[in-house]
């Protein structure tokens, strides 16, 4: 579903269509955005959800996507051989991003511009209302479970474990939520924020 405001400069798309490299660059700023603020494990994850998108176009004529989802980013460690859920949090997101290409002026293919986040206590639901298009369900609820499991998934695959050594000792709650692909970016803390792809 394509939506236009009233004045035709910016669209909305409630069913979009992110591409592997754009939706790789998502999760590196999701993790990037995230590490250093929760408990440190051995290995960062995230997982998100793309709930929509709106173009417009700047006074250059550059592309501007911003990204509405709902993001999980997680630190895992291994513990007595057993992988465990150290920290994490969860929350809705808008990511805007000025989009490059060979006749533009933007040096990156996918620049963030802002990385919105909520802010907390009364405000939490008051933002939401002011930043989401009408419509967009970012109920963290509905798709924490999804989520959580992806990021799960990655770490026993990194780790090369079986699920049965999972465990959810020392993991604080998470506050608010984030995917989709089978191939995630992760950062591993013990080598300094060198990213990997773990697809198969």
């Amino acid at each position: 579903c394509l939506l236009t405001n009233p004045t035709g400069s910016e669209k909305t798309d409630y069913t979009p269509k992110i591409s592997d490299e754009f939706d790789r660059t998502i999760s590196l700023n999701v993790i990037e955005h995230n590490q250093g603020k929760y408990l440190d494990g051995m290995m960062s994850f995230e997982s998100h959800k793309v709930l929509a998108t709106q173009t417009s176009t700047n006074d250059d004529f550059d592309e501007i996507i911003t990204v509405y989802l709902v993001a999980l980013y997680g630190e895992y460690s291994i513990e007595n051989g057993e992988i465990v859920e150290v920290s994490g949090g969860m929350s809705p997101l808008a990511l805007t991003y000025l989009i490059g290409d060979d006749i533009s002026n933007v040096k990156e293919k996918y620049a963030l511009t802002e990385y919105w986040e909520p802010g907390m206590g009364s405000e939490y639901i008051k933002d939401l209302e002011a930043k989401f298009p009408k419509g967009v369900n970012y109920d963290t609820q509905k798709y924490v479970d999804d989520l959580q499991a992806d990021c799960r998934n990655q770490a026993i695959e990194y780790f090369g474990l079986d699920e049965s050594y999972i465990t959810q000792e020392n993991t604080q709650e998470y506050t608010t939520v984030m995917i989709e692909e089978t191939s995630k970016p992760v950062i591993d803390n013990t080598t300094n924020g060198v990213a990997a792809d773990i697809s198969p």
